[in-house]
């Protein structure tokens, strides 16, 4: 048995990940040019400089369950992806992020054609670093195959607040690990 941690211990523990310290990269952006009048894709660090919080990507194992005369156990069984990403935008009065909102939006459905490009022309490629203390990458997240899924335009109400449009994108999968 481990003895309890002493505040030695926890002081000899190497600086904590913080929250707020990460980037967002894309690698890789959908089909660009325009379309039909559809504004370019602003640049990854336009996105990164606006996005206020995001959801890192999650996979979960699922467990099958294996019951022999009345003694049940359990194995692990494939992974699951939770396919899903939030961003949580703040945009600007130069309408960078509803811009960006359509713009992808417009390559999964056109307005008023329902015009769809190609699914590797609506996809792009998802960078999260986490950093240090010296904001250097320590850990890295590489969402494949993401396109827009979703959005939410934010509010507009009586408060003293800004606009804070969500974009829910959809990965197929994601590979992660430590940068060294």
């Amino acid at each position: 048995m481990s003895p309890r941690p002493s505040i030695t211990d926890v002081r000899n523990i190497s600086n904590y990940t913080d929250i707020y310290r990460w980037n967002l990269i894309i690698s890789s952006f959908p089909l660009l040019g325009s379309l039909g009048g559809v504004l370019p894709f602003p640049s990854s660090n336009e996105i990164n400089l606006r996005c206020e919080s995001l959801v890192i990507p999650k996979m979960q194992n699922t467990k099958i369950e294996v019951n022999i005369r009345g003694h049940k156990v359990f194995q692990s069984g494939t992974a699951q992806y939770t396919n899903t990403m939030l961003l949580t935008m703040v945009d600007t009065v130069d309408q960078v992020v509803m811009n960006f909102i359509k713009t992808w939006r417009e390559l999964v459905w056109q307005t008023r054609t329902g015009i769809s490009q190609p699914k590797l022309q609506q996809e792009a490629t998802i960078i999260l670093h986490q950093l240090n203390s010296l904001d250097q990458p320590i850990y890295q997240y590489t969402l494949i195959g993401c396109f827009l899924e979703d959005f939410d335009n934010g509010s507009l109400t009586n408060e003293s607040n800004v606009r804070r449009p969500t974009v829910t994108l959809s990965y197929d999968y994601y590979d992660d690990g430590p940068i060294r």
